[in-house]
């Protein structure tokens, strides 16, 4: 049996750390037969969770009627997602979020006598008991530390955007519902998103948004210094309202941004939408603090993953997941890749036997971008055909690097660093390819950019020429990961 636990860098897995790196996949919004190709997608997008809402409308649609079939089947979901090596967090609610009707609560309940939702009233409280008894128990042995095999529940978030000052009303609402979801059988961490305004004890403070996170992430650290920090909801768009302009499609320049201040925060997050989706019947929901915003059926507002059988990544470069051009099948040649040149080896950041480095177990896989000659973004691979591609286009007088973040969680002074491996000419040189720090105005002051030529003008970046160059390469690694 595995054992969750966590400290002020990162939760834990039986003592390894684990890095989230995650976006939100609503099983309610897709059909069932849709599930497992979404699922693939963030996996070849290089993310490690998902995050999905459990939406109570759709399991008791009735008082007492509850529905885990077909569409509502989120225990065939959680395993789908177990069996793509992802970790999930599942949001209980009973309120999951502006983006459902009522937050997903159902209409019948509040045409209940006596009810006053989202507080701590007696009938509500009695039917949140009934509902969350019934959910936890669909899934509850799918917990990463459940006993034997155990499942890819990492998290649960306790209810959503509850903006409350009033201390004794969240003791009396949020204490309860946490109370319920334990007894139920929750034992992984919980959770919350409420924007700081209310915690109670046994919970871990979540942000949402996207907006200051660098100083948002310092807050956090204030707040809970022995708790991880994490963007539970980094929205990346707003949602399409009835009667009103189609909102921007995805800033990727924005988002990268948002993510990288995140990264320079030592804080993780999950990108919300990844996948699109349909609110299916009457269950869309309306804008907050607007009387006729009513939101679209569609839902694919500034999603970062574009779905069905050809999955995009609409995040072109950063830190948050591979450039997906196009999905790669198990043993696929890389697009664009030969046979390479007689000499040429496959190359990787770290190691060349395919294998990942011990030092980034557990964070979210290997972020990659290859690059053309004039900038041109090349096709978005995972970690093994961009390897082949690279070794199979060495022979080529075009540069490609491949980018990694390092070890984010130990990031000092909120600083960014890039690794990169060139390849020209049938030769490799590695070495730091660009470090940036981020000032307290979240203001990028680059400290080397420049490719060949910043490489050329640092001491510290020698050519990997036998064995001794290469183990001064590591060393000046090595030392640029605590600027």
């Amino acid at each position: 049996m595995a054992q969750v636990t966590y400290d002020g860098r990162s939760f834990m897995l039986d003592g390894r750390r684990v890095w989230i790196v995650g976006g939100s996949v609503h099983y309610a919004r897709l059909p069932r037969s849709e599930w497992a190709g979404r699922i693939a997608a963030a996996k070849q997008a290089g993310l490690n969770a998902i995050e999905t809402p459990a939406v109570w409308s759709r399991h008791e649609p009735r008082p007492g009627k509850f529905d885990f079939e077909g569409d509502n089947d989120l225990r065939h979901f959680v395993q789908l997602a177990g069996e793509a090596g992802l970790h999930v967090i599942l949001r209980t609610g009973p309120f999951v979020g502006s983006g459902y009707d009522a937050g997903g609560l159902p209409a019948w309940l509040l045409a209940k006598e006596g009810v006053e939702p989202r507080r701590g009233n007696g009938p509500f409280l009695e039917a949140c008991s009934r509902y969350l008894t019934a959910l936890v128990g669909q899934v509850k042995d799918l917990q990463v530390d459940s006993p034997g095999k155990g499942g890819p529940i990492l998290l649960v978030q306790n209810e959503h955007g509850w903006s409350c000052g009033d201390d004794v009303q969240a003791a009396a609402y949020l204490g309860e519902l946490l109370r319920y979801l334990r007894e139920a059988g929750v034992t992984v961490p919980v959770i919350n998103a409420n924007g700081l305004w209310q915690s109670v004890e046994g919970e871990i403070e979540c942000w949402s948004g996207a907006e200051d996170l660098l100083s948002i992430t310092r807050q956090l650290s204030e707040v809970h210094p022995r708790a991880p920090r994490l963007i539970a909801d980094l929205r990346l768009g707003d949602p399409m309202v009835w009667g009103q302009d189609e909102p921007e499609p995805l800033n990727a320049d924005a988002a990268v941004r948002s993510a990288a201040e995140a990264l320079a925060g030592a804080a993780q997050f999950v990108l919300n939408p990844f996948a699109g989706g349909q609110t299916f019947g009457f269950g869309g929901g309306r804008m907050p603090h607007s009387m006729d915003g009513y939101i679209t059926t569609r839902h694919d507002h500034g999603r970062a993953g574009q779905g069905r059988r050809r999955a995009h990544a609409r995040l072109q470069r950063g830190p948050a997941a591979h450039h997906v051009r196009q999905p790669l099948r198990s043993g696929a040649r890389a697009p664009g890749a030969r046979r390479p040149p007689r000499g040429a080896r496959a190359l990787d950041e770290r190691r060349r036997d395919g294998r990942a480095h011990p030092r980034h177990a557990g964070l979210g896989g290997v972020p990659l971008r290859a690059e053309g000659q004039a900038g041109q973004g090349g096709p978005g691979l995972d970690a093994a055909a961009a390897r082949r591609h690279l070794a199979g286009r060495a022979h080529r007088h075009v540069r490609h690097v491949v980018v990694r973040v390092r070890r984010p969680a130990r990031w000092s002074g909120h600083a960014r660093l890039l690794l990169a491996v060139c390849v020209r000419d049938g030769g490799q040189h590695a070495g730091l390819l660009r470090a940036e720090r981020l000032g307290r105005a979240g203001e990028h002051q680059r400290l080397a950019a420049g490719g060949h030529r910043a490489r050329r003008q640092d001491a510290g970046h020698h050519r990997a020429r036998g064995r001794a160059g290469r183990r001064r390469q590591r060393r000046t690694t090595r030392r640029g990961t605590d600027l």
